[in-house]
């Protein structure tokens, strides 16, 4: 390429950064670093993406075919069947609920789910084979199991709603499917549905017994609150509490009246004692006395007791006694002061007086005492009954008030089940199983869809795969960073315009292609005449890791490029294997380097000038194992010192490092060498072997040029334009080829 083929329009490239402390000035060995070890790397998205963009296009060549084939293919293998199906209801409220409150949630889905369940239990699927029509289908006949094919087979979902309930099965025989379905659909109502009602009638006549029971213990124990209050007089506790405080009242006068008299006793025996002492009698008949008592006898002071008072007396304790006694029971007290009043009348005729009659002192307080004891001992017995009757009373009330209250609330829930044993069930039948007229194509479309979808993932995914495990180098900023080269700079590959130009359609704009080319190439001449220096010519070796990876594009451009910057430079074909520079001068295969290291023709006789001034070029020649050998025996020592003798700077396109020896023995003796790393083809593990072979070589290995990088990287911070003309040449330009790249 000429100089003159610029177009006014040229870019200016991204330089690269400065080198390392220690780099190359033409004295150094092997300052390009060492490679690091290993060739493994971590799959990363970027990584996975870069790889599917080099392989897309055969990717996506091989997937879709397959992707058609897979589906075409499950299409025509994957069954088609009938599908048979029944719906039921679930409604979102239970209809026992009378007051409404109800409202839908979680217990209505759990609900709902649990009778999705019970279709597909055993014990609903048994009952439906029990069935005759079920039981003698060819379907079902064949089976070992049925349960287990049923429960496999069985479609119980909530698809369309979540209130319908579909139960499908299918087959190739649509009628059975439908009787299959409709088996199942009944035997769930029979053994799940309708048996909540029975369970329901049944609980409510457990329920009716219970509340019978519970009655019958309610009358039994108001029958004894009847004879509590018979014998209190009432059934009111506070009257009953009353009554008992009255006679503890009565009693506590009595216990009054008696400690009078028996002090009164005490008195009289004292004084009985001073008369018998002094020779009186001990009793003379005297009045009774008056002792002021609450409940005892009477004497007032009369002369003597007479037995009509004693008969009075009588008569109002019966009374008294009488009137505090329960309903319908007769004081036994009462009978007998009754049979002393009759005693006392018979004494006297029948009368109620008894003239004459008189006792002394003593007998009178000791009747007194005996009449005072007895009635403490009929108050206390009268208080302990009542108190006991009282308590026995309050008890029996509060166990009727617990029995009432269990019985109301076992005539609610009676009350309730009564109501919900007539109310609809929760889950309704909408619709019977139907015979199936077309087959159901869902299932079969889907899984064709699916497949090749399936298959087209795992091509692309594949090719990515493979290519990811080639490890090609995706950018110059890979390139460094994993193979510790220095990265010289980059040759843009030819962009094509439009959107098909980015994914590899079109042709490619080489007039813009062109600019950047020769302003990248001028990147990577700077810097090598920077560290190369000045003095003395200088041979330099453009070699590669492996085959088409662009180091004659690189051999020729960078001879183009010291060319013009006014040295003398020659480009010499030293791949003795596949020599290809002489396409790109475009010149016919001639004498060259072979016929020189047989020393058939000196090097004026092989040197061809080019159409750019100061540029010469020097083809393989007529390769042979005599040139092969001769170059063996010194390593091309002897060949590059002629060479350097005629020219400025000799650059020497080899061939790959790791196939052949030759470009091994010339680097030994170069003054600097340059690895062409060609974009989405070099592998990595290939460039760190050839680093490593440099460097076991001791080879000046300067650093390596990216071909075919994305052009847009050399103008995406900064571009400008300029109007230049040239000078057009009267000699034949080189051909614009972008071989390896």
């Amino acid at each position: 390429m000429t100089r003159e083929t610029l177009p006014t329009d040229t870019p200016q490239i991204q330089r690269p950064s400065a080198p390392r402390r220690g780099g190359l000035n033409g004295k150094s060995r092997g300052a390009a670093g060492k490679p690091k070890a290993g060739d493994s790397r971590a799959i990363t998205p970027l990584g996975l993406v870069h790889a599917l963009r080099r392989r897309w296009i055969p990717a996506v060549a091989v997937a879709i075919p397959a992707a058609i084939l897979t589906g075409i293919a499950l299409f025509e293998l994957v069954g088609a069947p009938y599908e048979s199906y029944a719906v039921a209801k679930v409604e979102q409220y239970d209809p026992k609920i009378l007051d409404g409150t109800s409202i839908r949630g979680s217990n209505f889905l759990n609900y709902r789910d649990s009778q999705m369940a019970y279709i597909r239990s055993r014990i609903v699927l048994e009952a439906a084979l029990r069935k005759p029509e079920v039981a003698q289908t060819e379907t079902i006949k064949k089976l070992k199991h049925p349960v287990e094919f049923l429960m496999k087979q069985l479609k119980v979902d909530a698809m369309e709603s979540d209130e319908m309930i579909t139960i499908s099965l299918a087959g190739d025989k649509p009628r059975e499917l439908a009787t299959i379905v409709d088996a199942i659909k009944e035997s769930y109502m029979n053994e799940v549905v309708f048996a909540e009602r029975n369970e329901k009638s049944t609980r409510l006549a457990k329920l009716g017994e219970l509340l019978d029971e519970r009655k019958e213990k309610l009358e039994q124990r108001q029958g004894a609150i009847d004879e509590l209050a018979r014998g209190l007089g009432t059934v009111n506790e506070d009257v009953a509490n009353m009554a008992i405080q009255r006679a503890e009242r009565n009693l506590a006068g009595l216990e009054q009246d008696r400690r009078k008299v028996k002090s009164s006793l005490l008195d009289e025996e004292a004084r009985r004692a001073a008369r018998i002492s002094v020779g009186l009698s001990p009793d003379p008949i005297l009045a009774a006395p008056d002792l002021g008592l609450t409940g005892g006898r009477s004497g007032g002071n009369n002369a003597a007791l007479s037995a009509a008072s004693e008969i009075q007396r009588l008569e109002e304790l019966i009374s008294r006694y009488e009137d505090t006694a329960a309903p319908g029971r007769v004081d036994p007290r009462v009978s007998k002061y009754k049979k002393k009043i009759k005693d006392l009348q018979a004494k006297v005729g029948g009368g109620s007086k008894i003239p004459g009659v008189q006792m002394s002192r003593y007998e009178y307080l000791k009747d007194q005492l005996e009449f005072l004891d007895s009635g403490i001992t009929d108050a206390e017995k009268l208080i302990t009954e009542n108190s006991r009757k009282a308590v026995q009373l309050s008890r029996e009330k509060k166990k009727i008030k617990a029995l009432d209250e269990e019985r109301e609330r076992l005539q609610k829930e009676v009350s309730n089940l009564q109501v919900e044993i007539i109310a609809p069930t929760r889950v309704k039948v909408v619709h019977d199983a139907t015979v199936p007229k077309v087959r159901n194509t869902k299932t079969r479309n889907r899984l064709a869809v699916l497949g090749a979808m399936g298959i087209f993932a795992a091509v692309i995914a594949a090719f990515t795969l493979v290519e990811w495990l080639a490890q090609r180098i995706a950018s110059p900023t890979e390139l460094s960073a994993e193979t510790n080269l220095r990265l010289l700079g980059s040759l843009p590959a030819p962009e094509r315009p439009g959107m098909l130009g980015k994914l590899g359609f079109g042709e490619p704009n080489l007039g813009e292609w062109n600019r950047v080319l020769v302003e990248s190439v001028d990147v990577v001449r700077t810097y090598l005449l920077r560290h190369l220096g000045t003095d003395g010519s200088k041979a330099i070796v453009i070699a590669s890791p492996s085959a088409n990876e662009g180091k004659t594009t690189l051999s020729t451009q960078l001879g183009s490029s010291i060319a013009r910057s006014g040295r003398r430079v020659c480009v010499v074909d030293c791949d003795f294997r596949r020599p290809s520079a002489h396409l790109v001068f475009q010149t016919e295969p001639s004498m060259g380097i072979s016929e020189l290291l047989r020393g058939e023709a000196d090097v004026d006789t092989i040197t061809r000038e080019t159409s750019i001034p100061g540029l010469c070029f020097i083809s393989a020649g007529n390769v042979d194992d005599e040139s092969l050998r001769v170059l063996a025996m010194d390593g091309g020592e002897t060949l590059m010192s002629k060479l350097k003798q005629h020219f400025d700077y000799v650059i020497l396109d080899t061939s790959p490092i790791l196939f052949v020896a030759e470009p091994s023995m010339i680097a030994q003796h170069s003054d600097a060498v340059v690895l062409a790393v060609r974009r989405d083809y070099s592998r990595m593990g290939f460039v760190n072997q050839a680093c490593d072979t440099l460097r076991n070589l001791d080879a000046p290995l300067v650093g390596a040029v990216m071909v075919g990088a994305e052009s847009s990287i050399h103008r995406q911070t900064y571009g400008y334009q300029q109007d230049i003309r040239f000078a057009e040449p009267q000699t034949k330009k080189i051909k614009q080829v972008t071989a390896g790249v």
